[in-house]
């Protein structure tokens, strides 16, 4: 059963998570703590950690750092979720702060605000009480901050949670308060401490300032460099559980080439243990088998990613080893680098027939050998996960290329294509027929980004009918609009002539009404940075999904792509 870390300050959240994973049959760790939780990735080596970006004293950062700095974990994996919402700080001047300071904290702004509450207390005539109340659970900035205050003559009251906050501030109210609007527990949140004080009345009056952690402009390289794997915000708790379950899925599909499994089998225990040290040095997982029969066992046992087979072993030769392998369906597709002291190209030859994925002589060069297993495994992933129908990148390319103009800040707009109805044809017509209209709406891709000479943009197939175009945002709508021309100029030719006339076909939908469907027609929605920076792939398909989503309601009047102009606030 594989183990998910759940690291999470909010209790309730983390049981609430920890349950609906254990029903998807994964066993579940919990903690509270990043530091007790960096110490349980050494010890259990969860497949999965689930962290809540936004703990106290910023522990989440420091846990990233030091777990992507850490040799035996620095290729697991990690699901970052945050409760905060992207607009809080805007929330937060809706219910009545008067500013906000982002951490780490930025002393020069916080002498400015202090400045301009005495100036405005002094216009007012008001008296000044020389006090103020700071509620954050974050230790290290309620110190500077309290520091700061102190040396400018305030007397300052410290809050870690709303417990007596309300009455106390009602029978000695400060000048003014700081409040971390990021706060978001079970028992206590910011914005909700906000809007109760400005609803009362012996409270309103109180001038607020708003601390928040949530700058993702300036954290966002920090993010990055921490390696996170994918960045999930929680929009409301009905879609929050699916996201996260999904999240884990996706991430179990993609393992990184450095923390690929790989059993040497070779009677040479000298020769194994050095070929160990060094794949072990490079981020490789090795086990070893001295003879072909324990080869075997370990095969089954352990499921490798790649065999560094010997032919000349005891008990079972490499080719016998070889030819089991090959006839078990289950572990077939296993590669297979045979090595052998025999140089001879009728060898070579024999290995290569029989289907072995490369072949390599000893004495072994250690470097040439770290370049055929790298050659081998990378060869594998990208053609197993190449869409069979297409020949186009799947969603592992799809995801890196996007997370690399991520981490590069490159500008780029991400096309999300979806034949409406695609379903209906389908059913219609057969799946043979489906799937020539799948390959000819790739042709289409291909020859609009040709025909434009966008010859740097990235086609993938996502997967069914759902394609994805990766460009230029200043290419968006003439590439767009090119697609819907040369498609909606070949989709009538897939119907039958009476169909076509018609303009529509009749079929059930997916509760099995009869219904009637108009010629196939495309939705596309966009995702661009020329309209606000992206974290993580999630928020791309987040922003792409609705776009797409927005598109679709136009069907009836044919192909229609809709672009994300929403200005970040």
């Amino acid at each position: 059963m594989k183990k998910v870390l759940i690291i999470y300050y909010d209790k309730q959240i983390a049981d609430l998570i920890s349950k609906f994973i254990q029903e998807k049959n994964y066993f579940t760790i919990l903690t509270q703590n990043a530091k007790e939780g960096l110490e349980i990735c050494k010890k259990e080596r969860p497949e999965s950690v689930i962290l809540d970006l936004f703990m106290p004293n910023c522990e989440s950062i420091q846990f990233l750092l030091e777990l992507r700095s850490c040799p035996e974990l620095a290729n697991r994996v990690s699901i970052i979720i945050t409760s905060v919402i992207e607009d809080r700080e805007l929330n937060g001047f809706r219910s009545g702060i008067i500013d906000c300071l982002k951490k780490p904290i930025d002393v020069n702004k916080l002498t400015k605000i202090i400045s301009d509450i005495k100036n405005f207390k002094l216009n007012l005539l008001s008296s000044s009480s020389n006090k103020a109340t700071i509620v954050d659970t974050d230790e290290k900035a309620v110190d500077l901050i309290t520091y700061f205050l102190e040396k400018e003559g305030y007397i300052v009251r410290t809050f870690s949670t709303t417990e007596n906050i309300y009455q106390e501030l009602l029978n000695d109210k400060p000048d003014f308060m700081l409040v971390n609007i990021d706060i978001d527990t079970s028992v206590s949140n910011g914005l909700e401490i906000i809007k109760t004080l400005k609803s009362n009345p012996g409270t309103k009056d109180i001038l607020i300032i708003g601390l928040s952690s949530l700058n993702l402009q300036e954290n966002k390289k920090m993010l990055l460099l921490s390696n996170i794997t994918d960045y999930n915000k929680v929009y409301n708790i009905d879609t929050f559980l699916d996201e996260i379950y999904l999240a884990i899925l996706k991430l179990e599909t993609i393992k990184p080439l450095k923390s690929a499994k790989i059993l040497i089998a070779d009677d040479s225990i000298t020769l194994s243990t050095l070929v160990k040290e060094t794949l072990d040095e490079e981020g490789f997982q090795c086990v070893c088998a001295k003879d072909g029969e324990e080869a075997i066992q370990l095969i089954y046992k352990e499921m490798p990613d790649l065999i560094l087979l010997d032919i000349n072993m005891p008990k079972k030769d490499g080719y016998q080893v070889f030819k089991e392998i090959k006839s078990d369906v289950l572990v077939s597709n296993i590669p297979i680098i045979l090595s052998t002291a025999r140089s001879s190209t009728k060898e070579k030859i024999l290995g290569l027939e029989l289907g072995a994925d490369d072949y390599i002589t000893k004495p072994y060069d250690i470097e040439e050998l770290m370049a055929r297993i790298k050659m081998v495994l990378k060869r594998i992933t990208s053609v197993a996960e190449c869409n069979p129908l297409t020949k186009l990148p799947g969603n592992v390319s799809i995801e890196e290329t996007i997370n690399t103009l991520i981490t590069q800040q490159r500008p780029f707009a991400v096309i999300y294509i979806d034949m409406n109805d695609f379903k209906a044809f389908n059913d219609y017509y057969g799946f043979i027929k489906g799937d020539e209209l799948i390959r000819s709406t790739a042709r289409v891709l291909l020859e609009s980004i040709k025909e434009l000479g966008y010859n740097d943009d990235f086609i993938g197939h996502i997967g069914g009918d759902d394609f994805i175009i990766i460009t230029h945002p200043e290419r968006v709508d003439t590439l767009c609009k090119k697609i819907i021309e040369k498609f909606d100029k070949i989709a009538p030719s897939f119907y039958e002539p009476e169909d076509r006339e018609r303009g529509y076909i009749e079929t059930t939908d997916r509760r099995w009404n009869i219904m009637k469907f108009p010629i196939i027609s495309l939705a596309i929605g966009v995702a661009t940075t020329a309209v606000r920076d992206f974290i993580s792939v999630g928020e791309v398909s987040k922003i792409g999904t609705e776009m797409k989503k927005y598109a679709k309601k136009f069907k009836d009047k044919g192909s229609y792509y809709a672009v994300d102009r929403r200005r970040m606030k």
